[in-house]
């Protein structure tokens, strides 16, 4: 929140790009919470409130390695007149899920943990973006992370499948 706090309101960045920086690089980054995340500190997500980082707090939680930093601790919420309309979407989950398959997307590899862990499946697939196919490009890093996650996830679903 530090960072995005000042990236937006002492750097005057757009938040946009911080959030496109954040996505390319962090190994745990998710499209969803990294951008709600950083609307969130602009005052775009809960409108007119913005979350701004203070110099005593970062001094106090750095053990005092940020001293005299000049920070805009009083800058107004940014703002989008975006609107996004709402849709009700009712799902039925059918009783016998051993003649269905399943999808699992690389932002929710936690099937062990869903609702769907004691399950059996006809299929399951794990899917996962390459890189040339991102809007945002991945680091190395990240991309090798989050293969290594995937080989993880299938280790843990051979017993879920028919």
């Amino acid at each position: 929140m530090w960072f995005a706090s000042i990236w937006i309101f002492t750097l005057d960045l757009p938040w946009q790009l911080g959030a496109e920086f954040f996505m390319k690089y962090l190994y745990d980054g998710d499209a969803a919470s990294n951008t709600l995340g950083w609307r969130w500190v602009a005052g775009i997500q809960t409108q007119g409130k913005n979350y701004l980082a203070s110099e005593w707090n970062i001094k106090k939680f750095t053990n005092n390695r940020f001293n005299n930093i000049k920070l805009n601790e009083n800058a107004p919420p940014k703002t989008s007149d975006k609107t996004y309309a709402a849709s009700k979407l009712e799902f039925i989950s059918p009783q016998n899920l051993q003649e269905k398959n399943l999808l699992i997307f690389e932002n929710n590899l936690s099937f062990e943990i869903g609702d769907f862990k004691d399950q059996k499946f006809k299929k399951i697939f794990l899917v996962s973006n390459k890189n040339e196919n991102r809007t945002i490009e991945l680091s190395e890093k990240l991309v090798k992370f989050k293969s290594q996650l995937i080989e993880d996830q299938k280790k843990k679903i051979r017993g879920k499948i028919n």
